[in-house]
């Protein structure tokens, strides 16, 4: 990538004269030929793109400079972004229509029971979250929210229910129709429960992804990490699409167990469901959530396809023309006691 001869496709190493035996291709100089390629575009980069997505450096777009930034979990991108790092003021509304026919996205409503995150997000750093295509909410219904890529593109999509905390020693099951289109390859979670207290090791953060795909190149319920153990591979459901339903239960003593099911559910955890039931023998009362914190999760939802995070299960592809769409509706959560105020959506 602008050096005298790359190898390894995507390009990303440079010989350079005197270099022994490689230099990353960041540190060639912009000017050097290149041996092999396609005629480079006239047309610039846009925000939150890497200058050489097309394998030559392409000019970023008016009123965008280039900034080097770590992508792609090793490597390192030219992206082009705002001075400051601002975003657009204007940015693109999402889709008309969202991942299932029973559900008309609207713009999100003060009653919803989510938040739209805003800043950025360890896990998704670039762009900033939310600031291309906008999550929405389906009309009636404030449990639900819907994150649509309105294309194929750099996306940091993220919410939560901030305002909709629950103890996990009071919590008892969770209940949601859920579903996903146009996700294969995508690094994207419709469901997850974190608490607000995230004490690292993630395996000992009490961090649970009930479904999660693409980390480790599988769809999976996993606590923390997919090497952590206590995971369970979705291997009878679809990565790129599927609807149906998901329920999760927690015994008396912190054990959890999930399972998704087609239909509205709830899904019936002793019988034989298409991918099985994810059971978690490790006590929640022994994460650092508990031991340390106090004990408080919240639920939420992303599709981390940025350019640059920590530890990335998979970023940006340029190569990708399907756009990922997720929905989660139908939301009741049962922690204990009745939920009040616009929490009171999550009463079974």
């Amino acid at each position: 990538r602008g050096g005298l001869g790359c190898y390894s496709p995507p390009c990303r190493y440079c010989t350079m004269p005197n270099a022994s035996p490689t230099v990353p291709y960041w540190t060639c100089p912009p000017t050097a030929p290149t041996t092999s390629g396609p005629t480079p575009s006239s047309a610039c980069t846009a925000e939150g793109h890497d200058q050489w997505e097309t394998g030559h450096e392409v000019a970023c777009c008016s009123g965008l400079e280039s900034t080097l930034e770590t992508c792609r979990i090793f490597d390192k991108c030219h992206i082009c972004k705002r001075p400051g790092g601002s975003p657009t003021s204007e940015p693109p509304v999402g889709p008309t229509s969202g991942p299932s026919t029973s559900c008309n996205p609207v713009d999100v409503s003060s009653d919803s029971v989510w938040t739209v995150k805003q800043g950025t997000h360890p896990s998704c750093s670039s762009p900033s979250l939310n600031t291309r295509s906008r999550p929405k909410m389906c009309d009636g219904d404030p449990t639900s929210t819907v994150l649509a890529m309105d294309r194929p593109q750099a996306e940091c999509m993220y919410t939560a229910m901030d305002d909709c905390r629950f103890n996990m020693h009071d919590f008892k099951t969770l209940e949601a129709d859920v579903s996903w289109d146009g996700c294969e390859g995508y690094w994207n979670c419709p469901t997850w429960i974190s608490p607000d207290q995230w004490i690292a090791p993630q395996g000992e953060s009490g961090e649970y992804d009930m479904i999660e795909n693409s980390c480790g190149g599988k769809l999976a319920a996993n606590r923390g990490w997919p090497h952590l153990g206590d995971n369970h591979e979705w291997t009878g459901i679809d990565r790129n699409s599927w609807s149906g339903h998901i329920t999760m239960q927690k015994d008396d003593e912190g054990r959890m167990q999930v399972g998704l099911c087609e239909g509205t559910g709830p899904c019936d955890l002793t019988t034989s469901l298409p991918g099985g039931v994810g059971r978690y023998p490790s006590s929640l009362y022994d994460s650092k959530a508990c031991t340390q914190g106090d004990c408080t999760w919240q639920l939420r939802s992303d599709i981390w396809n940025g350019t640059s995070g920590s530890e990335m299960c998979h970023a940006y592809d340029p190569s990708f023309t399907n756009a990922c769409k997720q929905t989660i509706r139908n939301v009741k959560i049962d922690k204990g006691t009745p939920w009040s105020g616009k929490c009171a959506a999550l009463n079974k």
